[in-house]
């Protein structure tokens, strides 16, 4: 142990544990009143005593029979299922909540109580779906409400019972249209964001100059102490120093520190040692508008192996300009998820992440000493709660100094949802006073900046990937972490999106018309580009009929490849990528289907040698997930053939006898006439 640490430990010591002597004794053998551990290793406490008992402030009617009855269920939903904290209120809130919200409705207007679920009948499906419809809110949530109810009665019910035949709970499926988020405002928040870190590493990088200066015998400095860290840390995280009344006196003795260093005032001085709400709150913010990630943000854990170098599949960052992945857990499924950045970038995910776990070194210090002194503590519920709590605050980068919160390591606050929400409200605000005078006369733009919301982050991610990779369905999915590709389509619903797929019928129309006006044939190809290219000249269809890549694709502007995909493209020369299958500007003619079928046996043969992580973080990925689109969709009727092609493109290569990274033969392929 550091002198440091044991300074601390000395000045704290251990505090007796008073334990109120409250019926909660008397109720650790009550079966309805337990606690669990979740899946994101929290402690819950649930407690189904007011469904025994009733609830007169509710308006609930308690059954004993009934909740017994359901305990085991219960217990097997939330226990054996490993559910999160989140996912356990949400479940117990929707299911049992709303089930005896409903028994108790037809207990007050009809005089009947059911005691077990025996009694329950077809008519009482009937009125559990008039009762939720008559809710309101979301019919689909309240469709899953029923649902589980009606399945959750099925089990419990006795076998000896007869068989349920509840109504069916149909929903319009009407398509989703997500929020337009207009990209000035999204904008305009990331440099907002910016500017709050900026100034917070302003006054860190002025404390640390002082820190570090010469520091002559006759200098305040020295009369504070010579470890203004030591200082600092024991001054203002010491429980007896948080205390507003003594922080008081304490301020008179920082008075010449805050006026030497040209500090605003006394807060400041957490911003060496510990990040703030607005600055942790910043940095999620511009997390979420790179990654596109909502809850799995909550999901990172840096106790455990969180990032890696894309290239080495290792913890080990040599260049700025290595790629790294990141990964985090999604709180309610558990399901992993990776978001990929550049290592150096300063305000990029993953330098942010970093620079918090660094900046919270004291907090979470503070966090470990009081472990130490729970760990010497006699067992109880309310130690091991206290226990799991603050692992989780060490296990998360978005922790952050709050004096308000109370003493000691309760000061160390942690990022929620609601927490979030209010720090977010006081960023858009910010936003809106930074505005540029003639900006801030665009009202469109004001409002829009004032209604963003954290989800309307992952719709202005999933539009910008979208359009950024040319409109590719699949390349979304990825991005977004779908496993359904219909979950991923209802991101591109968003009313923009929608007119500008009619302007592209429109135009789809208007060529066909003009091709017979002209007396030539309706060629698919043209119809296509001009969807989405716009007017197509007789150079572009001169140049469609002599061009072709080594894909044997045709391309409608071979000098001007997509940039995500030629990165180092010289301007005016042809595309040397000429991954054709990715590309916004490749045409797919039927003469194409053999290059095709080898480049899928190319992308298996790589599929089988290369870590499962590189390739999901890869464009291989994407590229397979196209080839397969392009041979269900073009050639469907050639399917077979075009997987045999494969496979003896991929048994070639397996022999040595054809390599994955050479031109696939072109032979009797055009090529670009120079001429």
């Amino acid at each position: 142990m550091s002198r440091f640490e044991g300074q601390m430990r000395a000045q704290r010591g251990l505090k007796a544990l008073s334990i109120q002597a409250t019926k909660a004794a008397d109720a650790a053998d009550d079966d309805l009143l337990f606690s669990i551990i979740s899946k994101d290793e929290l402690l819950v406490t649930i407690d189904l005593r007011p469904y025994r008992d009733g609830d007169a402030t509710l308006g609930l009617c308690g059954s004993p029979g009934l909740i017994i009855e359901m305990l085991p269920y219960i217990k097997k939903n939330v226990i054996i299922k490993k559910r999160s904290r989140k996912a356990i209120g949400l479940w117990i809130g929707k299911v049992v909540k709303e089930f005896f919200f409903f028994l108790s409705k037809i207990e007050i207007e009809t005089a009947r109580k059911i005691r077990s679920f025996s009694e329950m009948c077809e008519y009482d499906g009937i009125l559990l779906k008039r009762y939720l419809m008559e809710r309101g809110g979301d019919q689909s949530s309240r469709k899953k409400i029923y649902t589980k109810i009606y399945s959750m009665i099925r089990e419990v019910r006795p076998n000896s019972a007869k068989k349920l035949i509840w109504p069916s709970y149909i929903v319009s499926q009407s398509a989703r249209v997500h929020t337009d988020i207009d990209p000035r405002a999204i904008r305009e928040v990331y440099h907002t964001c910016k500017r709050i870190i900026e100034a917070h590493d302003v006054s860190q990088d002025r404390i640390m100059g002082w820190v570090t200066g010469a520091v002559p015998e006759t200098d305040v400095r020295c009369r504070l102490g010579r470890s203004v860290w030591e200082h600092l840390y024991n001054k203002i995280l010491q429980p007896e120093l948080i205390d507003r009344a003594k922080r008081s006196a304490e301020n008179q003795k920082f008075q010449k520190l805050k006026d030497e260093i040209g500090l605003r005032d006394y807060s400041e001085l957490t911003y060496c040692f510990a990040p703030s709400a607005i600055e942790v709150t910043a940095s999620i913010l511009i997390v979420s508008m790179e990654t596109g990630w909502i809850d799995a943000i909550h999901g990172i854990d840096l106790e455990a192996d969180w990032y890696a170098n894309r290239s080495t599949q290792s913890s080990v960052l040599t260049r700025s300009t290595d790629t790294v992945v990141i990964y985090a857990t999604r709180p309610k499924t558990g399901g992993e998820v990776v978001g990929i950045g550049m290592a150096g970038s300063r305000y990029r995910s993953f330098q942010l992440i970093k620079r918090l776990e660094e900046k919270s070194q004291f907090l979470r210090l503070c966090l470990k000493i009081k472990l130490d002194d729970l760990a010497l503590l006699p067992e109880s519920e309310k130690i091991k709660a206290e226990i799991l709590e603050i692992k989780h605050k060490l296990r998360s980068p978005w922790i952050y100094y709050a004096h308000q919160l109370g003493v000691g390591s309760n000061c160390v606050g942690i990022s929620s949802a609601p927490k979030l929400d209010q720090v977010m409200a006081r960023i858009l605000e910010k936003t809106v006073d930074n505005l540029a005078p003639r900006k801030r006369q665009d009202q469109k733009l004001v409002s829009s900046i004032r209604s963003l919301t954290w989800s309307d982050m992952r719709d202005a991610f999933a539009e910008h990937i979208y359009q950024s990779s040319g409109g590719n369905i699949y390349v979304l999915r990825n991005a977004l972490n779908h496993k359904n590709i219909q979950v991923s389509k209802a991101y591109i619903n968003q009313r923009k999106q929608i007119k500008a797929r009619f302007d592209a019928f429109r135009c789809v129309v208007e060529s066909a018309l003009g091709e017979l006006k002209n007396h030539r044939p309706i060629d698919p190809t043209i119809l296509f580009l001009t969807a989405n290219g716009g007017i197509i000249s007789q150079e572009d269809r001169d140049r469609l009929k002599r061009f072709r890549s080594r894909m044997g694709m045709g391309c409608s502007d071979p000098r001007q490849p997509d940039a995500h995909l030629a990165q180092g493209h010289k301007k005016g020369a042809i595309c040397t990528v000429q991954r054709c299958i990715l590309c916004s500007k490749g045409v797919i003619f039927s003469e194409s289907f053999r290059y095709i079928a080898k480049r899928y046996g190319d992308l298996l043969w790589l599929r089988e040698n290369i870590s499962p992580q590189r390739w999901l973080t890869s464009s291989f990925w994407w590229e397979i997930n196209a080839v397969e689109l392009v041979r269900d969709k073009i050639f469907r009727h050639r399917s077979s053939e075009f997987d045999k092609v494969a496979k003896e493109r991929l048994y070639h290569v397996k022999a040595g006898e054809e390599f994955v990274f050479d031109d696939p033969g072109c032979g009797g392929v055009v090529h670009w006439d120079e001429q």
